[in-house]
């Protein structure tokens, strides 16, 4: 039986969703006078909802069907949702459209699409130990944040602000995290050999 590959209107659906949802956040702040024109980039670029949703738009926009990085982008995002989801959605309160739109996108419907993806037109022969190696995307971020608040002092995730939870409070937040990215991403991997097997 031939693989099912994601049709090109989806991807085209799915990486649009990703790049409009980070361009609206960006909007917003524009528009609210807190960053600027060219200074809202970079700030947008500290967090790791835009890391993910940027990563998720190139994978899609420029069809890399390659199963590690389908793999990698959907564990992101579905890790994106769910973080937000619990631990941040309650710390925000929505000012204006462009807020809502960004968020509903980067937040909830990307992660939602990307998971269908995933299930339904996700490749073949899938690896464990993909699931290790993911890991080295949310690390390298951790590393990026850490070196981004030492130098401004802004820490975007209270999970990662050092310098309220001290060295031993963030090496235990990083900790658990990687174990949270390592268990979704096990779990990304046992669907998707599980759908193989269905179809």
């Amino acid at each position: 039986m031939t693989e099912a590959r994601t049709p090109r209107g989806i991807e085209f659906a799915i990486a649009a969703a990703a790049v409009i949802g980070i361009v609206a956040s960006g909007v917003s702040r524009i528009i609210a006078g807190e960053n600027g024109l060219f200074g809202v980039w970079p700030f947008l670029f500290g967090f790791f909802t835009i890391w993910v949703n940027a990563l998720v738009a190139l994978a899609y926009g420029l069809r890399w069907r390659g199963g590690f990085v389908r793999g990698l982008a959907t564990t992101m995002i579905v890790l994106v949702g769910l973080v937000y989801h619990v631990q941040l959605s309650h710390l925000r309160e929505l000012r204006d459209v462009w807020q809502w739109t960004g968020n509903a996108l980067t937040h909830y419907a990307v992660p939602v699409l990307v998971f269908a993806d995933w299930l339904w037109f996700g490749p073949r022969g899938v690896k464990w130990r993909w699931a290790g190696a993911w890991l080295l995307f949310s690390l390298a971020y951790t590393l990026f944040a850490l070196v981004r608040g030492a130098l401004t002092d802004v820490y975007v995730y209270p999970f990662l602000d050092v310098a309220t939870l001290g060295w031993d409070g963030f090496f235990r937040s990083v900790a658990a995290m990687s174990a949270g990215f390592l268990l979704v991403g096990l779990l990304m991997v046992a669907l998707r050999k599980a759908m193989t097997r269905l179809r």
